[in-house]
């Protein structure tokens, strides 16, 4: 399905009382807000086994290189976004929102609403919801496992079993969700992307509108491999 550039998805105390001044939401959730055209490498590519963090950035870049097709998925420097792609978020009452999303011959208008807000996020998540099928012969069970601690925010789902004879094991629907960043007044995209490597198979995605977990490191075993990069697009009112 094509898709455009954009749209390519521990304990707390808590304390009585009123925030204190520095703690209130400083960005305003009202008008619209328009993707800029830099993809900014906000953060550096970051890569972990069950010994650590590896710091060499040789080694790294080698990682990568044995793995064709990633070249777009992590970049060490800024990456202009396409000059025919568009991105625009707007704020609407009773915390909803719209995301619309243009590339050419391909527009995509996606209804959400603000379910939860942070001093420095917010989660988008669909009015509608889509489903899925698992495949029930997926071999590479630990890169799943892995897969489903590296994000910061999941959707919830429901699922059901389904036959072995339909080659699925289970079919589930759920509403995606996706999280919007905040440095101060100024809101950005959170351009996510990840690799998980685990039992010779691995699984990459880029462009997840997400935070890294770092949650995933404790599962971590020996010949494990992540590799991800926080980068951002910023949005201007």
């Amino acid at each position: 399905m094509k898709q455009s550039y954009y749209l390519w998805l521990a304990a707390a105390v808590v304390l009585a009382g009123c925030r204190k001044d520095e703690e209130r939401i400083s960005y305003n959730l009202s008008g619209t807000y328009t993707a800029e055209n830099t993809l900014r490498a906000a953060n550096p590519i970051a890569m972990y086994t069950a010994a650590g963090q590896v710091t060499n950035t040789a080694v790294i870049t080698r990682f990568l290189a044995r793995r064709q097709g990633l070249a777009s998925y992590f970049s060490a420097t800024d990456v202009p976004v396409p000059s025919n792609t568009s991105l625009r978020l707007t704020f609407r009452a009773n915390n909803r929102a719209t995301l619309v999303s243009t590339a050419p011959n391909y527009v995509d208008s996606i209804r959400t609403e603000v379910t939860d807000q942070q001093l420095a996020s917010l989660r988008l998540q669909n009015l509608d919801s889509i489903t899925t099928l698992s495949n029930a012969s997926y071999s590479c069970k630990k890169v799943s496992e892995l897969a489903g601690y590296i994000k910061e925010v999941y959707p919830g789902q429901r699922c059901q079993a389904m036959p072995p004879v339909t080659g699925y094991s289970q079919i589930c629907k759920q509403r995606p969700v996706r999280m919007v960043g905040a440095h101060g007044s100024q809101l950005y995209v959170p351009y996510f992307s990840w690799l998980v490597l685990a039992d010779g198979c691995y699984i990459a995605y880029s462009g997840e509108w997400n935070l890294f977990n770092r949650a995933v490191l404790s599962h971590l075993a020996a010949g494990d491999t992540v590799v991800v990069q926080e980068r951002e697009i910023a949005l201007r009112k």
